[in-house]
This record gives C-alpha cells, sequence and structure tokens, in this order.
C-alpha cells in the first residue's frame, strides 16, 4: 500500500511537466538548469502580465493564476490557423479515402450518427 501511494502522481502534475518538457526541452526533451530558468522567466513574466492587466477583475486574475494548466500553456505556445489546419486536414482525409485507409475515428462518427 505504501508502495502504491508512493507512486501515485497528480495527472494534472504530469501533464503540465510534458508540455513544459516539449516546449522548454528541444529537441533532448530535457530541461536543463537554464532551460528550467528561462521556463521560470516565461511563467513569471506571464503571471505578471495577467497581474497587471487593467482589463481583469481580481477574481479573473486569481483565477488565472490558480488554474493555469498545460492546455492553457500548449495554446498560449502553439499558433495554429484553423484554415490551413482544416485544410491539411480535408487532404489527409482524401488520401486515406482514395488509398483504402480507414479512420476509425470517422468511421465510429459515421456509424454513430447513422443509428
Amino acid at each position: 500500500l505504501v508502495n502504491q501511494s508512493m507512486g501515485m502522481i497528480s495527472i494534472q502534475e504530469l501533464l503540465r511537466w510534458r508540455v513544459e518538457t516539449f516546449i522548454f526541452g528541444g529537441s533532448d526533451a530535457v530541461v536543463s538548469a537554464e532551460e528550467k530558468y528561462t521556463m521560470s522567466m516565461y511563467l513569471a513574466l506571464l503571471m505578471e502580465k495577467v497581474w497587471t492587466s487593467k482589463s481583469l477583475s481580481l477574481k479573473e486574475k486569481m483565477a488565472i493564476m490558480l488554474q493555469l494548466d498545460d492546455d492553457d500553456l500548449q495554446q498560449l505556445v502553439v499558433e495554429e490557423r484553423e484554415r490551413h489546419k482544416g485544410a491539411v486536414a480535408a487532404s489527409v482525409r482524401k488520401w486515406m479515402r482514395d488509398s483504402g485507409r480507414k479512420s476509425v475515428l470517422l468511421d465510429s462518427i459515421a456509424a454513430w450518427v447513422t443509428r
């Protein structure tokens, strides 16, 4: 029981660690002391921007600071163009259909919708 308890880790902490490693760890996926410092500075500057924002109430600022998670970090760092992403997805879907490959997700959705 003690062994099992010692092995427990918060899933939220694990997910945040994973995103931080991806963003700041570079291609070797190891966060060096310098990269850890860079990550700390990035998060500190982010919190400073939130705290000094004139457009947020105190409650909103506190909520952002307490609830910042892996999805938020990913959305802040990864820039995505929806139109471009949609075109790429449509192209891949067409290639999969033309080459006889199946999309399990699309097939599942189609089966569910036609029930």
